[in-house]
C-alpha cells in the first residue's frame, strides 16, 4: 500500500530585525557655494549599496542623501541649493539568519533635520531605522490518494488555500527624459531639482509582471543669457516590465516596491541645447506570486481485511479571506504662517505618506497615518522670491475586510498615488492626495495530514467481539462515515440496508448495521 502525496510550497517568516542609528554630522559649504543665509526646503532619501547575510547577522550598507534649498545674498537669485551624503554601516543582529539567506531590509528615516552653525557650517541630524527581516520556503507533503491491490475505504475532504508560486527580487531601472517647454530659455544653471514618483500599479499577464505609475520632476534654474529665474515642473509615466515564467493572470500579486536612487540630471536636446532632464531611478521590487488551489484530500482511511496504522502530522495552511486595493482620500487647508507674505503661484508640492498604526477591528483593518507634505511657491517679496511651507496632516481610514478574524493575518502597503495643491486665495492653499492601501488577508488553518500509512494483520479476537447485528439511534454526532468504521462495515452497505438515497441522516433516526467480515475469515 502506497500513500500518494502531492506537495505544496509555503513561504514562512523565519526572523526579523531591526536597529535604529542617530547621525549627528557637520557639513561645510564647499567654496564653489555661496553662503548661506536661511534653509527654505530640505529633501532626503536612503540608498541602500549592500545588505549582506551572515551567520546570526545582517550587515546593512548604505548612505543617507540629503539636499538642501537655502536663500542666500550673493547672486541675483538670492537661493542655491546643496547636497551631500551621510555613510552608515549597521550590524543587526537576527540568531535565525544563514550564512546563504536572502534578508529583505526597509530603511526608516524617522526624521532629519538641518541646523545652520554659521553662513559655511550645517548641522546635520538624522534618526535611521532598519527593519529587516527573512523568509524561508518549505514544502508541504498532503496525502491524495492511495494505490494498493485491495482499495480500502477512504474518506477525502476538499481544502482551498494559497500556494506559493514564486517568489525573488526584481531590480528595474528607470530612465525618462522630460524636455523643457518650448516658452521657456535654456538652463544655464540649475538651482534646485526634485523628483517624486507616484502610484505604483501591479499588471499580471502569462509570463510577465509590469509596474507602471508616474515620476514628478521639478526644477528651479536660471536661464541662459539673462533668462531670469524660471521653473516648471512635469510628470511623465515609466513602466517597468519583469520576465517571470512563473507568472500568470489567475495568481494574486503581491509587491512590494521601493525607490533606492532618484536623480536628475541635465542633457542636450537633439539640437544639442540644455533642454532636457533626465530623470533616472533604481526600483527594487519583492515579488510573490500565490495561487488559490482546490484539493481533494485524504482525511482518513481504514480495510476490512486488515488494520491501516496512520502517522499523523500538523501543519498550517493559509487560505485567502480577501485581496483589497483602497484608496484613502485626504482634504487640508494650508495657511501661510508668515504674515508678510502672499502667495503669488505654487511652483510644485511634494509629499510622503506613512503608517503609524493598524489594527483589526469588526469592519476591517483600521489604519492611521500621516502625510507630511512640501509646497514650494512664489511670494510677492522680492528679498523672498522662492518660499516653502511643510505640514504633517494625519488620515485614518478602515479597508473594509468582512469576516476578517483577529487571528488572520495582514500584509499591509501603502503609495501616494496623487498629490494636488490648489490656491484658494493668497494665503490658503487646498491640499488634495490620494493614498493607496492594498491589504493581502491570510486565513490560518490547522490541519492534520496523514503523513504515512502502515497495515497490520487484523486482530480477529476484538472483531469477533463485536455484534454481528446492531440497531443504531442516531446522535448530531454520527456520520456515516464514522458509523461505518466503528462497526467494521462501509457506508455504501449501510445505505443499501437501510435504503438510504444519499449520505445525509438526522438525528434520531434509526437504521440498522450489518458487520461485515473479510473474504478469508
Amino acid at each position: 500500500m502506497e500513500l500518494v502525496k502531492t506537495q505544496v510550497q509555503m513561504e514562512r517568516k523565519k526572523g526579523e530585525a531591526s536597529a535604529q542609528a542617530t547621525f549627528d554630522e557637520v557639513y561645510n559649504l564647499p567654496d564653489y557655494l555661496p553662503d548661506l543665509f536661511s534653509v527654505i526646503l530640505t529633501s532626503q532619501d536612503v540608498r541602500l549599496d549592500e545588505i549582506k547575510a551572515g551567520t546570526g547577522h545582517v550587515l546593512v550598507r548604505g548612505a543617507i542623501r540629503f539636499r538642501v534649498l537655502y536663500r542666500t545674498d550673493q547672486n541675483d537669485w538670492k537661493i542655491s541649493s546643496l547636497e551631500g551624503e551621510i555613510p552608515f554601516q549597521e550590524t543587526l543582529v537576527m540568531d535565525q539568519m544563514d550564512e546563504f539567506d536572502i534578508a529583505s531590509v526597509e530603511p526608516v528615516l524617522e526624521d532629519l533635520s538641518v541646523r545652520i552653525n554659521n553662513s559655511r557650517k550645517l548641522n546635520i541630524r538624522a534618526l535611521l531605522e532598519l527593519k529587516a527581516s527573512v523568509g524561508e520556503r518549505y514544502d508541504v507533503e498532503l496525502p491524495e490518494s492511495l494505490e494498493a491491490d485491495r482499495q480500502p475505504e477512504v474518506m477525502m475532504e476538499k481544502r482551498e488555500f494559497l500556494e506559493l508560486r514564486y517568489h525573488g527580487s526584481e531590480q528595474c531601472h528607470i530612465r525618462e527624459e522630460v524636455q523643457i517647454p518650448s516658452n521657456k530659455p535654456n538652463v544655464g544653471q540649475i538651482l534646485w531639482q526634485q523628483a517624486q514618483i507616484f502610484g505604483m500599479e501591479t499588471r499580471i499577464a502569462p509570463g510577465e509582471v509590469t509596474i507602471q505609475g508616474e515620476i514628478q520632476v521639478f526644477l528651479v534654474y536660471a536661464g541662459e543669457e539673462s533668462g531670469g529665474l524660471q521653473w516648471f515642473v512635469e510628470r511623465v509615466p515609466y513602466q517597468c516590465v519583469f520576465e517571470i515564467p512563473e507568472a500568470d493572470s489567475s495568481l494574486i500579486p503581491y509587491v512590494t516596491i521601493r525607490s533606492q536612487s532618484l536623480n536628475c540630471s541635465l542633457g542636450n536636446d537633439a539640437d544639442g541645447e540644455p533642454r532636457v532632464i533626465l530623470a533616472e531611478a533604481d526600483l527594487r521590487a519583492d515579488i510573490c506570486l500565490y495561487g488559490e488551489r482546490k484539493q481533494e484530500l485524504i482525511s482518513d482511511t481504514y480495510a476490512l481485511d486488515c488494520s491501516l496504522v496512520l502517522e499523523k502530522d500538523d501543519i498550517s495552511l493559509m487560505g485567502l479571506r480577501m485581496k483589497n486595493e483602497s484608496a484613502c482620500r485626504v482634504n487640508e487647508t494650508m495657511k501661510i504662517q508668515n504674515p508678510d507674505q502672499d502667495i503669488l503661484q505654487i511652483c510644485a508640492g511634494f509629499g510622503d505618506a506613512g503608517i503609524d498604526h493598524r489594527e483589526i477591528t469588526e469592519d476591517g483593518i483600521l489604519v492611521e497615518g500621516a502625510v507630511k507634505v512640501q509646497l514650494l511657491y512664489l511670494t510677492s517679496s522680492d528679498q523672498t522670491p522662492i518660499e516653502a511651507m511643510e505640514e504633517v496632516i494625519p488620515f485614518k481610514y478602515t479597508i473594509e475586510i468582512p469576516g476578517i478574524a483577529s487571528n488572520d493575518q495582514v500584509e499591509l502597503q501603502h503609495s501616494l498615488d496623487s498629490l494636488s495643491f490648489l490656491m484658494k486665495n493668497s494665503r490658503e492653499v487646498e491640499l488634495q492626495a490620494v493614498i493607496g492601501l492594498q491589504a493581502l488577508v491570510t486565513t490560518p488553518s490547522e490541519l492534520e495530514v496523514i503523513r504515512d500509512i502502515r497495515r497490520e494483520d487484523l486482530k480477529i479476537e476484538e472483531l469477533n467481539t463485536q455484534p454481528s447485528i446492531v440497531g443504531l439511534t442516531l446522535t448530531p454526532e454520527d456520520s456515516l462515515w464514522k458509523i461505518a468504521k466503528k462497526y467494521h462495515t462501509t457506508i455504501e452497505r449501510i445505505k443499501k440496508t437501510n435504503r438510504l438515497e444519499n449520505d445525509n441522516i438526522t438525528q434520531g433516526m434509526k437504521i440498522l448495521l450489518i458487520k461485515q467480515l473479510p473474504q478469508r475469515i
